[in-house]
């Protein structure tokens, strides 16, 4: 069959093909310790700095705070308070999405939050009362859906300073 082997998990001898070796595999005895090994590891080759999607450790604050557990609890919570239920056209379930009433970036502008920590410790990003179960049709039909906010608000300022110049 070929080569003797020591399994890098259990330490039990095995046998492999020398070409197995080649291409970096052979190292476990089985299917079952190769899973144990690698359970709870990061892929070391593409991960942090050798990932094609590195920005210099820097994740959008934004990203940081939707992807916190606290977020998920806020919208839970949001979704539990309003019954699953849309509250523009009725719709119980389907694709439902939390809608802040005072636009998430307004309120890390007016608290000047830089930070997640910052964002954890703010109250007022964490009420209820701002949020809204809406359908993603109805969502999309807000004033403040996705990027349109955003976008609206740096159209705005770049009038204010075409109409302000001397």
């Amino acid at each position: 069959m070929g080569i003797e082997k020591k399994c890098e998990y259990c330490d039990s001898s095995f046998k492999t093909w020398k070409c197995r070796l080649n291409i970096g595999s052979g190292k476990y005895c089985s299917r079952e310790c190769a899973n144990n090994a690698m359970l709870g590891k990061p892929n070391i080759k593409n991960s942090g700095k050798n990932s094609n999607f590195w920005k210099g450790g820097i994740a959008p604050l934004n990203k940081r705070i939707r992807n916190h557990y606290k977020y998920r609890l806020w919208r839970d919570d949001v979704f539990t308070r309003d019954d699953y239920t849309c509250q523009k056209c009725g719709i119980r379930g389907g694709r439902l999405e939390p809608h802040h009433v005072v636009p998430f970036a307004t309120l890390l502008l007016k608290n000047s939050i830089k930070r997640l920590s910052e964002a954890l410790a703010c109250v007022e990003l964490w009420n209820i009362n701002n949020g809204l179960t809406l359908c993603h049709d109805c969502h999309k039909l807000t004033n403040n859906y996705g990027w349109k906010y955003v976008n609206d608000a740096k159209q705005a300022e770049q009038k204010d300073r075409k109409t302000f110049k001397i």
